[in-house]
């Protein structure tokens, strides 16, 4: 556990966690940080990951969600060609409280590399 706080004296916890089984075939790690009465994040992490499965998250939280902030949808040739290519990913990013009543983001960095999912609520 790891105390942390900001410049506005708003403090919260961070927990890491190794899991047990990989969630969602992907995550060995977990990261929980605790705001309180605002909300939690989850952030399921891994540095094992290929474009398939890249492909894989998206196809499980498109269906429910349907396209992301930025209007992208389901993974596609664009997604595949960016990554290839720019050696960069802009992920999915669904963040809007009010349209989907929980955070979701998936993001990569390449150069690391991670995988990280992010859930909040």
């Amino acid at each position: 556990m790891e105390n942390m706080g900001d410049d506005k004296n708003e403090t919260w916890n961070k927990y890491y966690y190794k899991l047990s089984q990989k969630e969602l075939r992907l995550f060995d790690s977990m990261e929980m940080i605790n705001h309180s009465e605002i909300h939690k994040t989850f952030i399921f992490v891994t540095n094992e990951f290929s474009i398939n499965d890249l492909e894989f998250l998206v196809s499980v939280f498109y269906p429910i969600f349907g396209n992301d902030m930025m209007g992208r949808g389901k993974f596609n040739n664009e997604d595949q060609n960016q990554i290839v290519s720019q050696n960069f990913w802009f992920g999915r990013m669904w963040t809007d409280y009010d349209k989907y009543k929980c955070a979701v983001m998936i993001s990569i960095d390449i150069e690391a590399p991670k995988l990280d999912l992010c859930v909040k609520w």
